[in-house]
């Protein structure tokens, strides 16, 4: 089982590595990815270090922690950063490593509440919630 959580990470704190540590652990999660975005489509430019940065920022943030990951999935792609493409992109690579004979993924979508109560405002929003469970954590 697999948990994905995207964000501006504008940085990661301490608030972030505890509730994915708490996560991982109450959840029974393998691995957890977190990606920056890299064009937020609902939060500002305007204080917002560099995609790049950010990354580099969370790299370092997990670094020592097992089983949490760093994902530039979010760079890859130009234009906005929509959770529905990113969610399509890992059970995509996740399908491909199963004709592979591997086990199959199970993955959840982790969300602070305040992206969660925000989440009608999200591209294909219902369609997130046909394709993956979300893990809402409360900040």
């Amino acid at each position: 089982m697999v948990g994905l959580f995207g964000g501006t990470f504008n940085p990661l704190h301490n608030g972030h590595i505890g509730i994915i540590k708490y996560v991982k652990q109450a959840f029974h999660l393998q691995k957890i990815f977190l990606f920056p975005s890299a064009t937020p489509p609902h939060k500002s430019v305007i204080d917002l270090a560099p995609a790049m940065d950010r990354l580099e920022m969370v790299r370092a943030g997990v670094a020592d922690l097992e089983g949490i990951y760093a994902s530039d999935i979010e760079l890859q792609r130009a234009g906005p950063s929509f959770t529905i493409d990113t969610i399509n992109v890992f059970k995509s690579d996740a399908h491909a490593q199963e004709k592979a004979h591997t086990s199959p993924v199970n993955f959840f979508l982790l969300m602070g509440s305040d992206a969660f109560f925000d989440i009608t405002t999200w591209k294909q929003q219902n369609l997130i919630f046909r394709t993956i469970p979300i893990i809402v954590m409360l900040r």
